[in-house]
């Protein structure tokens, strides 16, 4: 059965952070793990079920990946289609 297809009991959420600093650069992470590694993208990370506070998950995942902290200004989108691949 496909992933697409299987009944969850909980919607599959994931963010990206697009973080600008004053300078308007902008800041990509390599990816560390076996799946992309090496391949450059946006802080980013499934969001568990728990949580219904994505600005706090954004925040929280720039300071774990980076390092960094940032201050969140703007949401860009919000997708519905999201569906979790194996």
């Amino acid at each position: 059965m496909e992933a697409r297809n299987k009944k969850l009991k909980y919607a599959v959420v994931s963010i990206d952070v697009i973080v600008v600093d004053k300078d308007d650069r902008i800041l990509f992470a390599r990816r560390a793990k076996k799946r992309d590694k090496g391949k450059w993208a946006f802080v980013g990370t499934y969001v568990p079920p728990q949580f219904d506070n994505l600005e706090q998950v954004a925040v929280a995942q720039v300071k774990k990946e980076t390092g960094l902290d940032v201050k969140l200004t703007h949401v860009v989108d919000a997708v519905d289609d999201l569906w979790l691949e194996h």
